[in-house]
């Protein structure tokens, strides 16, 4: 993904060059951001209220759908692991008569995996390729293990009648965008190592 406003910024003005690669960044990440709502929007055009796409070819598949019986099926499985019952009912899981938790489609970490990603996408790294894709699987991958112990919890959280200081929303977003800065800044990191190993190899 080649960027040229920085280099016509530059141009103009030669003495943000030491800035460039701090520009280029930026300009990526609002172009991705941008990018990112423009595709929300379209999936709501291709798709109906249900998010079920009417387009010929895909009509029928349902990804929230698909998206959040997965969570719900990991949410339950984390209850009998931890030696309880569990139960599923449509958008509902939890422990029979005792409590369970609603997942609604806000719930399913969909905003936080698209900052994550488009974070990654911006940024100016050496690793692109398959490297690059493995690290956003992997960071999408750790970001829902964070939701789904989120809802575990919260059916714990239910269970046993705990009061939480702020609400659990405000909670989880403090802890999953936490994890997101230090996933971005560990890809920095590695990053930074890519492009010393390529030096050291020419």
């Amino acid at each position: 993904m080649k960027f040229y406003f920085s280099n016509f910024l530059v141009s103009k003005f030669p003495t943000l060059q030491k800035y460039k690669p701090g520009i280029e960044f930026l300009a990526r990440l609002f172009f991705l951001a941008v990018l990112g709502l423009a595709s929300k929007k379209l999936f709501w055009l291709i798709s109906d209220a249900g998010g079920t796409f009417t387009l010929p070819l895909i009509s029928g598949f349902n990804p929230i759908e698909a998206l959040r019986n997965s969570l719900i099926a990991a949410t339950a499985f984390f209850l009998q692991l931890f030696g309880y019952t569990s139960f599923i009912a449509g958008w509902v899981v939890g422990i029979p008569q005792v409590a369970a938790v609603k997942v609604e489609t806000p719930c399913l970490g969909i905003n936080v995996c698209l900052v994550f990603i488009v974070l990654i996408v911006a940024y100016p790294s050496a690793m692109r390729g398959w490297l690059q894709a493995l690290y956003l699987v992997v960071g999408v991958l750790i970001i829902q293990i964070f939701n789904i112990a989120r809802m575990v919890a919260m059916v714990f959280v239910i269970k046993n009648r705990y009061q939480l200081p702020i609400e659990h929303h405000d909670l989880f977003n403090m802890v999953i965008y936490a994890v997101i800065f230090a996933l971005f800044y560990l890809f920095i990191s590695l990053s930074t190592l890519s492009t010393v190993a390529d030096l050291d190899n020419r």
